[in-house]
């Protein structure tokens, strides 16, 4: 059992806790031995309930209040009025500089992902290789100088984290890691793009990525080392990125 987690056994339990967990629908019935058959269609027993809405309200009591409201808030489903593309591209662009201003790491580059239970993760290589291009294409579509200056920091970041071989790691920054196909592929895209935006400022970073790839790829054009560990088995093909990088 996870330290500092308190298991609650029963519904009762958990309202004294916390009562707005009252508000959490339990899942559809199940069929358990000894359920109660009403016509065709069986109702579940009281075990068959307390397995599946015991978990489900640990789980919301380990969330901050604000975190609930979210959750709850997205169970309801989308919103009737449309806010319109202007409204969302903002909206959007606006998270990805906070996932940048709140990287658990603190490092230019953006943060991994974001847990309602936990907060802001690490930054990751692969992820802020792409983004910095869209915030370059953002900066030349909306004329957003800080645009063009958080595209900067991201790709500093990246620099600095190359590995000498040319290569990038898999995962986030704080996981010890080996140069990865996929990932310096991505981020070799972004290396272009600040070469491009910045008067070649990147162009060696950019150059070593890329002949990095070319030195372990197959004959036939494919790439089998350095895979990632979510397609162990099936060939890279990382051409678009390489091209980028020619």
């Amino acid at each position: 059992m996870e330290e500092g987690i308190t298991i609650y056994s029963t519904r009762e339990e958990v309202l004294r806790r916390d009562p707005s967990a009252a508000e959490i629908p339990v899942l559809g019935p199940v069929e358990q031995p000894g359920a109660a058959t009403v016509g065709h269609a069986s109702a579940p027993g009281p075990l068959a309930v307390g397995k599946r809405l015991v978990p489900r309200l640990q789980a919301e009591l380990w969330l901050s209040l604000r975190a609930r409201g979210e959750r709850r808030r997205d169970a309801r489903g989308l919103p009737e009025g449309d806010p319109g593309t202007e409204r969302v591209l903002m909206e959007a662009e606006a998270w990805l500089c906070r996932a940048q201003d709140r990287s658990l790491t603190r490092d230019g580059g953006v943060a991994r992902h974001y847990s309602l239970r936990d907060g802001w993760g690490p930054s990751c290589p692969e992820t802020t290789g792409y983004i910095g291009p869209t915030m370059l294409t953002w900066t030349q579509r909306r004329a957003d100088a800080d645009a063009r200056r958080r595209a900067r920091r991201m790709l500093d970041w990246l620099v600095s984290i190359q590995f000498p071989d040319g290569g990038f790691q898999a995962g986030p920054i704080r996981v010890k890691s080996v140069p990865m196909t996929f990932n310096t592929g991505q981020i070799l895209i972004g290396l272009a793009a600040g070469a491009t935006a910045f008067a070649d400022a990147y162009r060696e970073q950019m150059r070593r990525a890329a002949d990095w790839l070319v030195s372990i790829q197959d004959a036939e054009g494919t790439w089998q080392r350095h895979l990632t560990s979510f397609s162990p088995t099936r060939p890279a093909t990382s051409a678009t990125a390489t091209r980028h990088g020619g």
